[in-house]
C-alpha cells in the first residue's frame, strides 16, 4: 500500500455546477486507465469555486500517463473547459501512515 502514487490537483472552476457535472462524466473514463485505483472529488467548504481531486495510482508512471491523456483526449474537453486555474498538480509517494 505504501508504494501507491498519490495525485493531488487543486484548482478553481468557472462554474460550480458545470464543473461538478463534467468531473462526474470524466470519472468513468479515468477509471478505465492503466493503474487507476481511486478518485476522491473534493470541493472547498468556504469557496465553492475551489475544487481538489485526490487520486491514487499503482505507479507514478501510470499517473503521469493519465495526466498526459487528460491533456490530449477530446473526451476530457468539457471538464478541462471548466477549469479556470490550476493551483497545484503534483504526484506524491506515501512516506508514513498510521
Amino acid at each position: 500500500m505504501l508504494d501507491l502514487c498519490i495525485e493531488l490537483v487543486i484548482y478553481n472552476v468557472t462554474n460550480e455546477q458545470e464543473a461538478i457535472n463534467a468531473r462526474r462524466q470524466a470519472m468513468p473514463i479515468v477509471e478505465q486507465m492503466k493503474g487507476f485505483k481511486s478518485w476522491t472529488a473534493l470541493q472547498a467548504t468556504d469557496d465553492k469555486s475551489l475544487f481538489a481531486d485526490y487520486a491514487t495510482w499503482a505507479t507514478c508512471d501510470d499517473a503521469k500517463a493519465a495526466a498526459k491523456q487528460f491533456e490530449t483526449d477530446k473526451r476530457f474537453v468539457p471538464f478541462a473547459k471548466t477549469i479556470k486555474e490550476i493551483k497545484t498538480f503534483h504526484h506524491y509517494k506515501i512516506t508514513d501512515r498510521k
